[in-house]
């Protein structure tokens, strides 16, 4: 995709390259979400430019991404995952929630500290452990169900098997599976 916009923008530098990438995403994605997946693309290079933690932008960028998805074919739904955006998208939003929740553990456990004079410290010391060891699950990985980041390799692996010629070859029973194709993908 950087190649592409390069190579747009070294063609013709007066180029938008908003319209270089609405272009790439009509070409390489679908006609018909083309335009939202550069206005993502230009959405998470935003996301990048506020500090993570006060930034709201990480959510509704997700969200846009998540819709791509939603509403890709088996035909385009490889190209939108090798473009990298979902993922830098859920990842982001991954980051944000981590940061979020750590700060506020961290919070918490500090204040623990703090009532070591009313408590002892070996209480303190303790409480602040617990604090610092609780549950730890971020729902940007785990709450995004099929297309979250942890099923991210699958599904792109998934993507790019039911968008080649293998897919054909998979759905015969007299065809033979290639032997790099894990059985997760029958």
């Amino acid at each position: 995709m950087n190649k592409y916009l390069w190579s747009g923008l070294g063609w013709n530098p007066d180029t938008d390259p908003h319209d270089i990438l609405r272009e790439y995403g009509r070409f390489f994605i679908s006609t018909d979400t083309g335009d939202a997946f550069a206005d993502g693309l230009f959405a998470l290079e935003q996301t990048g430019k506020a500090p993570l933690m006060s930034n709201t932008a990480v959510e509704t960028t997700m969200r846009q991404f998540q819709e791509l998805e939603r509403r890709a074919t088996p035909q385009n739904a490889w190209e939108l995952a090798v473009s990298a955006g979902p993922y830098r998208a859920n990842y982001d939003a991954y980051l944000r929630e981590r940061l979020t929740s750590e700060t506020e553990q961290e919070h918490r456990s500090l204040g623990a500290l703090d009532e070591a004079q009313r408590t002892g410290a070996l209480n303190a010391v303790a409480r602040a452990e617990a604090i610092l060891r609780g549950d730890a699950s971020y729902s940007a990985v785990r709450g995004n169900g099929e297309r979250g980041l942890s099923n991210w390799p699958r599904h792109c692996f998934r993507a790019f098997a039911c968008n080649s010629a293998w897919c054909d070859i998979r759905r015969s029973p007299s065809a033979a599976a290639p032997i790099w194709m894990p059985s997760i993908m029958a």
